[in-house]
């Protein structure tokens, strides 16, 4: 389990869980009726939060928490 100094907006949750599925940015970004810049954003910012590097680093921890894994 993942304890996040910082918590996740919902948006941001939302971002991370369509990466986790597999959705692109653009898909992302349609899927939630955003820019694909604002999705990046969204991204950046759970990577800093979560304190990861990469993307696939990013999907690893989202696949250790909780909340994403109920929603799949």
């Amino acid at each position: 389990m993942i304890l996040q100094k910082r918590p996740l907006t919902e948006r941001q949750m939302d971002c991370l869980y369509y990466l986790v599925k597999g959705m692109t940015i653009k898909q992302i970004s349609e899927k939630m009726q955003l820019s694909a810049r604002t999705v990046e954003h969204y991204l950046e910012a759970v990577k800093s939060k979560l304190e990861c590097k990469t993307r696939f680093d990013l999907v690893d921890k989202a696949l250790q928490m909780q909340e994403i894994r109920h929603r799949l």
